[in-house]
Order: structure tokens, then C-alpha cells, then sequence
């Protein structure tokens, strides 16, 4: 079998905006090869994809059978409205021990992160929160959400809606975060 982790690479870096307004930090690429946030034509098993456009976008975002067939379009939407989403491990982590293996993954996430200056960070996860978020408080990097965002699988889409929400409704007010306006450092 081929390694997925060059096409995830380039289908993330296609979609990646000229200025981060908004980097979605998640977990890491799901274990199917065939699958990833950046892939446009996915017919199942593609949550964080249509529940995080669901949440951006709940007004615009219809029944998900055809918004795949749209998916294109709306990472293309997602792209020029600033955000991208890159793991904090480059390839699938089985379920055991996440928090050690994001740990070990915590150097790239961090420079990934610096590298595309945005905005705002947000984590999601439980895991990548509770894993990251003080060595972004380290690193002079604070998050707009109020608490940890479910991965919104598995009877966790209210949850994971309600948290974005929390954290979207942060990041439209401006409250307590600075942006960042030095494109060498990100500074929250």
C-alpha cells in the first residue's frame, strides 16, 4: 500500500490560505489511507470535515450528502475565509496513549504553528488541548477557547457544536486575545 502522508501534505498545503486567520489544530489523519480533512472526494466516515464546515457555516451548510459532492467548494470557502486545519501528529495514532504520542509530536506541532502565524489557535480534541496547551502558554501562544473541543464523532457533535460556538463567539468578539500582528512570532 502506498503511504497516504505525501497526498495528505499536498492537499493540505493546496488549501493552505495566504494569512492564517484561524489554525484548527487537530488530533492527527485518520488511519483509513483513502481519508483526510483536504480530500475532496470523501462519501463517508469525513466528521471533522462536515462538522466543523457545519459549524462555520451554519446557516449556509445543507444536508451532507450534497455538500459532499461540494466539498471543493467549500475547502476553497475555507481557504479564502482564512483558516486551515493541520494535525498535531503527521500520521494516524492508534487509540491507546494519545496524549504521550501528541506529547512526542509537540516541537513540529509547535513550529507548524509559528509557522503559519495565525491569528488564533484552536485546539481540537481533548487530547491535543490537554497535551498542548501549556507549551503554547510556554510559548506565549493563549487560545480563544474556553475548554476543550470534543472531536465531534461518536455522539459528540453537540458537545463539539457547542464549544466551537463558545470559541467562535471569543474569536468574533476579540476578547481577551491579542492578534497576532508580527508575522515572525505569534503572540496571544
Amino acid at each position: 500500500m502506498t503511504d497516504p502522508g505525501p497526498a495528505r501534505a499536498a492537499a493540505t498545503q493546496k488549501y493552505r490560505p495566504a494569512e492564517v486567520r484561524i489554525l484548527f489544530m487537530a488530533e492527527s489523519p485518520p488511519a483509513a489511507p483513502d481519508r483526510h480533512f483536504y480530500f475532496e472526494d470523501i462519501s463517508r466516515a469525513d466528521t471533522l470535515w462536515v462538522q466543523t464546515t457545519r459549524a462555520l457555516y451554519p446557516e449556509e451548510f445543507g444536508e451532507t450528502a450534497q455538500e459532499r459532492k461540494r466539498k471543493g467548494a467549500w475547502l476553497e470557502r475555507f481557504q479564502r475565509d482564512g483558516h486551515w486545519m493541520l494535525e498535531a501528529v503527521p500520521h494516524p495514532i492508534d487509540a491507546q496513549r494519545k496524549e504521550f504520542q501528541i506529547r512526542n509530536h509537540t516541537e513540529r506541532a509547535l513550529a507548524a504553528i509559528q509557522a503559519a502565524a495565525p491569528l488564533y489557535v484552536v485546539l481540537i480534541t481533548t487530547p491535543v488541548y490537554k497535551t498542548l496547551l501549556q507549551p503554547l502558554a510556554d510559548a506565549g501562544i493563549s487560545l480563544p477557547q474556553p475548554q476543550a473541543i470534543p472531536f465531534p464523532g461518536r455522539g459528540q457533535q453537540g458537545r463539539f457544536h457547542a464549544a466551537m460556538q463558545a470559541t467562535l463567539s471569543v474569536i468574533g468578539q476579540g476578547a481577551a486575545i491579542v492578534p497576532n500582528t508580527n508575522k515572525g512570532q505569534t503572540h496571544r
